[in-house]
């Protein structure tokens, strides 16, 4: 019988995500056995510490998509933290990253770049709209894909505005 709670042990994934999506990715691989180690923000961290309701301090959302992981802070605005995350991307089997496509490349982690440099690399990109397109660099948390979606507007009681449902189905 296979194994698959160790099928990525000796794997490492770079995470550089933020709040749902693309932090349940990194989740999911670290309950698959990869070392998942996840760039935060100096001072914030990632913004799914901040939601609520708060456990042991963090938000739900980030308690539960930290799982497995070893959190690092990192600047990567700054020269030391950007090549200290293209170090650790260069040494990785996985990047996860759920930025806006023109994101990754203006500080300096362009995907292409990173797999010319580590060619044994696996880049998944997480993001609200597609990587062409006339959205595709718009922003997007869970309520405004809802909104996008039509979903809101199937929810709350006739003559209302649109509700949100509570939690982050499409994330």
């Amino acid at each position: 019988m296979i194994d698959i709670g160790n099928a990525l042990a000796g794997r490492t994934v770079v995470e550089i995500c933020n709040y749902v999506s693309g932090p349940m990715v990194g989740r999911n691989l670290a309950a698959l056995g990869a070392n998942v180690l996840k760039i935060e923000r100096p001072g914030t961290g990632d913004d799914g510490r901040h939601s609520y309701p708060a456990f042991d301090g963090d938000g739900l959302f980030f308690t539960e998509t930290a799982y497995g992981k070893k959190s690092v802070v990192l600047d990567l605005k700054s020269e030391a933290g950007l090549a200290t995350a293209v170090d650790m991307i260069d040494k990785a089997d996985i990047l996860i990253e759920n930025m806006r496509p023109s994101v990754m490349s203006r500080i300096g982690l362009d995907p292409a770049m990173l797999v010319s440099r580590n060619p044994k690399l696996v880049v998944g990109s997480v993001n609200a709209f597609g990587t062409t397109g006339p959205r595709a660099d718009d922003p997007a948390y869970d309520p405004v894909i809802q909104a996008a979606t039509g979903i809101m507007y199937t929810t709350g009681f006739k003559g209302d505005p649109p509700k949100r449902i509570g939690a982050s189905i499409v994330d």
